[in-house]
């Protein structure tokens, strides 16, 4: 937790304004749609430095990886598609309307069936 400047400093955590910060662990998510055995590597920009559809962010993910062999799930054309189109790598679209399916479940099966 943060504290909003100007907000007296001796002021104890927890009471009046402030700010939170909220960070999700990526494992937990992956784990909840349970894909957990389907992953071998999740990374984060705030890890490596780079954001989506940055090449660098790409090639984090794709150390000693064969990209043809490797698949992006992601609701944004243009940092998660075109960015993994870039780096070689399949991608699927989700939640988007232009997307063949609208669940990273549904693209979980989309990429079992074509692969």
């Amino acid at each position: 937790m943060l504290r909003l400047s100007g907000l007296n400093a001796e002021q104890p955590p927890g009471t009046g304004d402030a700010l939170q910060i909220v960070f999700t662990d990526i494992a937990e998510i992956v784990a909840g749609l349970g894909i957990a055995d389907l992953i071998d590597k999740t990374i984060t920009s705030a890890a490596i430095g780079y954001e989506k559809p940055h090449p660098e962010a790409f090639a984090h993910a794709l150390v000693d990886v064969d990209p043809t062999r490797c698949w992006m799930i992601g609701d944004s054309p243009a940092a998660d598609i075109d960015g993994a189109a870039a780096a070689g790598m399949h991608a699927v679209l989700v939640r988007h309307p232009d997307a063949r399916v609208q669940t990273v479940a549904e693209a979980v099966e989309l990429i079992l069936t074509e692969r």
